[in-house]
């Protein structure tokens, strides 16, 4: 991973998952950032593998799946402490990360896609294309990040933070706060109640096709001024 600053995050990240990043961080002193990225995404999939077996059900097995999830996300954090603790920062690192970040989103939302399209009548153009809306603007909004970071060397992060402190910014990081992956995955506790669980996913394509709009409409403002 290359090095650069990172900024407060939003309030999941910030107050959840790095701390448990930190907290578990001695325990893979023995390892390199680069197999804690590895295993992090191998448990990722299990955990889906165990969501696709236990989905509808009112089983602990989803439970195990979220934990699963959960321990995967903080992995995520892991490897970049542990790079920077043993001064281990690569761009092959950081490629790896981001790739396997993009990764995870497309595979969850396929997955949650197959799980949902028995529960959905065809015939239901908006419910379909509701359930289509979360996989493309939830991807597309990480594509648009990931480009505009390494592009035009901008995180939405980073402007919100030259106004840190302002109600107008801590409002705004806690109403983005459902784009954390870490409540995403919040999701999978829903998944013995599948109608519900389809609601809910749906309302999450609306979000993100939402925060798409403003942070693309963003970066044009703060780029083109």
């Amino acid at each position: 991973m290359t090095k650069h600053n990172k900024t407060k995050g939003l309030p999941y990240t910030h107050y959840i998952n790095r701390p448990a990043a930190d907290l578990i961080l001695p325990l893979f002193d023995r390892m390199s950032p680069n197999q804690v990225t590895a295993l992090g995404f191998m448990i990722f999939i299990v955990s889906m593998v165990i969501l696709l077996v236990s989905f509808g059900e009112s089983s602990y097995w989803i439970f195990i799946s979220y934990f699963m999830l959960f321990f995967s996300y903080v992995l995520d954090s892991v490897d970049g402490r542990l790079a920077r603790k043993k001064n281990m920062q690569s761009q092959l690192g950081e490629w790896l990360d981001h790739s396997l970040d993009g990764l995870r989103i497309l595979i969850i939302n396929v997955i949650f896609i197959i799980l949902l399209l028995p529960y959905i009548d065809n015939s239901n153009f908006l419910l379909v294309s509701g359930v289509f809306l979360t996989i493309v603007s939830q991807t597309s909004h990480y594509i648009f990040s990931s480009l505009k970071e390494h592009i035009l060397s901008q995180k939405i992060g980073s402007v919100l933070e030259d106004g840190k402190g302002s109600f107008r910014v801590e409002f705004l990081r806690w109403a983005s706060l459902p784009t954390d992956f870490g409540i995403f995955i919040m999701l999978t506790l829903f998944a013995a109640y599948p109608h519900i669980f389809l609601f809910m996913y749906i309302c999450y394509g609306i979000f993100y096709l939402l925060v798409l709009l403003s942070t693309t409409y963003i970066t044009l403002r703060f780029n083109l001024n």
